[in-house]
């Protein structure tokens, strides 16, 4: 006798292929395959995803699903309300179009990747299903989110869920402070690309930043660093792969680049899908985000070798230990470009850290990662649809 697949709808945040989206692609393909696991996606908007769901024979449909928080931050009351009631409108007019979908998929659960989409939780509620929660990002600190209708509202709703997941202690502790509730840690796993034997490099050095280009990412930091250290070390690049969502912020880094003197050492770069490419043409990654909800450039960078320097704050705090398997700087261009120098002047110190980086790296599997959330999704789930697995 066949058994019948336990069904989840899914709400992604994004179409596109930056890491979270990557983590949850991740999720998807393995539970689809070797899981007995049905999933139908709702995607917020056209990208590179549908392409890799339709390789993997998932289920999807193109929604403009509402986003519960603003990029507009304001100290006008009357503006925040605006916003406030424009959310509201939006879940009421899209809320008759996902009751459709679970008609007619039935779902067993529903899941939300990021805490940016809050939309999964009210139809749960209303449709009496378990929700799990998958939050990857501090919001606040990290992307200088405003939370619609506001930040203790979506902890409210992720209370009230079945499960939350969050992909670092740090996160965890953000959200839900001492009391860690109906919540779990489950680090992000990644494909392992198999582990290259680095060498230090002979002709300078190429550094490198991935993440799209807004505030909370620090290129900014990285920049200067590199001006500190651009006349000493004449052959050292840094290549900052992403795509521009603060335009401002995009002119801010241009104008310390040009006042800075170092405009050929100093490369900008789009957004980059091929990561072996990437990380070819790198021999340090520098994640200066201001706070990183946990790090999947670090442990990427770290699979194949390359040494890794980060900002001592949220998640690279739980993956590197400092002077082992990657370099801590503490916030400031100045210790940033101290941990850079170190690097290049030490070639013992560089190939140490490739080697226990690589090592440590495969601690992240995604066997781990994939067993662990589909555990917490199973157990979420309500008595009658469990012996489906």
């Amino acid at each position: 006798m066949s058994l019948v697949k336990n069904r989840i709808l899914v709400f992604a945040h994004d179409a596109s292929l930056y890491g979270a989206a990557q983590s949850l692609l991740t999720l998807l393909e393995e539970l689809s395959r070797n899981k007995l696991v049905e999933f139908f996606v709702i995607l917020p908007h056209k990208g590179k995803m549908e392409e890799a769901l339709k390789l993997h024979g998932i289920t999807y449909k193109v929604l403009d699903v509402p986003r519960c928080f603003t990029w507009n931050h304001s100290k006008n009351v009357f503006q925040k309300i605006n916003h406030i009631i424009h959310y509201k409108i939006k879940v009421r007019d899209m809320m008759p179009h996902l009751v459709k979908i679970t008609n007619e998929f039935q779902p067993d659960l529903v899941y939300s990747n990021t805490s940016i989409i809050s939309i999964g939780s009210v139809l749960a509620r209303k449709r009496h299903l378990p929700h799990v929660w998958h939050v990857r990002e501090f919001g606040d600190l990290d992307y200088n989110f405003e939370y619609l209708p506001g930040r203790k509202q979506v902890i409210k709703h992720m209370q009230d869920s079945s499960h939350v997941i969050f992909v670092s202690k740090s996160l965890q502790k953000h959200w839900y402070g001492d009391d860690t509730g109906n919540s779990s840690v489950v680090y992000n796993g990644l494909v392992s690309a198999g582990c290259s034997d680095r060498k230090y490099p002979v002709h300078g050095f190429r550094f490198g930043i991935l993440g799209a280009i807004v505030p909370g990412k620090g290129q900014a930091v990285a920049v200067k660093a590199m001006s500190m250290l651009a006349k000493k070390y004449p052959g050292i690049t840094l290549n900052l792969f992403g795509n521009v969502v603060d335009k401002e912020y995009q002119k801010e880094i241009e104008e310390s680049v040009r006042v800075s003197g170092c405009s050929g050492s100093i490369i900008f770069k789009a957004f980059e899908e091929d990561q072996d490419l990437i990380y070819s043409n790198l021999d340090v990654l520098l994640n200066c985000s201001v706070m990183e909800g946990f790090g999947r450039t670090i442990v990427e960078a770290m699979n194949r070798g390359i040494p890794v320097i980060a900002n001592a704050s949220g998640g690279p705090l739980e993956i590197i230990e400092h002077n082992q398997n990657g370099l801590l700087y503490r916030h400031s261009a100045e210790s940033l470009a101290v941990c850079m120098e170190n690097l290049m002047e030490d070639e013992s110190l560089y190939e140490r850290i490739s080697q226990k980086g690589a090592k440590d790296s495969m601690n992240y599997s995604v066997k781990t990662y994939t067993d662990k959330v589909f555990a917490i999704l199973k157990n979420a789930l309500p008595v009658h649809s469990t012996n489906k697995i």
